[in-house]
């Protein structure tokens, strides 16, 4: 993660268009990574409701994260719990900003995209590349590319190989193991 995050601060500290991160929500040491680049490269972190709710769960949601909604008015009373930092497509338009995104907000991103030009700017991957593989994955990239996003690849696993587990169980002798 010390790794990622520094490839990560060296390429986008001289960048003032928008950034964004694709990865798991629930990846706590790559929550934690990205909140270091926003804080090092002089961003807001905007979060998703679902994203900021599992920071805010593992005492993780940054000073400087803002809190943003993509499905409407559904959201709102969830976004209530986030007033004192909630933002929207207008103010997010104005910042610098590193925006943590899934592919289910295509939409949300082509209306936010009328706002602000994402043309010059960086989208890091942050997941398996097998997954790149997948139509509707495809379909998302093309579309960010589309808006002129550089798709960079910013992934290290955080799952023990069998060797590792195996070192583990010799290590430790437990009675019983948990898969």
């Amino acid at each position: 993660e010390e790794l990622l995050e520094q490839i990560a601060v060296d390429y986008i500290k001289d960048i003032d268009r928008p950034v964004f991160i694709m990865m798991s929500a629930q990846n706590i040491d790559r929550l934690i990574t990205t909140q270091n680049i926003a804080d090092k490269t002089d961003r807001v972190l905007l979060q998703d409701i679902y994203t900021a709710k599992i920071a805010k769960s593992c005492d993780v949601l940054s000073d400087r994260a803002r809190v943003f909604m993509t499905g409407g008015d559904k959201q709102y009373e969830q976004l209530q719990q986030f007033r004192d930092v909630k933002i929207g497509k207008h103010e997010i338009a104005k910042i610098p900003f590193m925006m943590c995104i899934r592919q289910s907000m295509k939409n949300y991103l082509s209306k936010l995209n009328e706002l602000v030009s994402f043309e010059g700017g960086v989208l890091f991957y942050a997941m398996w590349k097998g997954y790149m593989e997948q139509p509707n994955m495809q379909d998302f990239l093309d579309f960010m590319t589309s808006k002129g996003v550089k798709i960079h690849i910013l992934h290290t696993s955080g799952h023990a190989d069998a060797m590792t587990i195996n070192k583990i169980i010799e290590k430790t002798s437990p009675k019983t193991i948990i898969p």
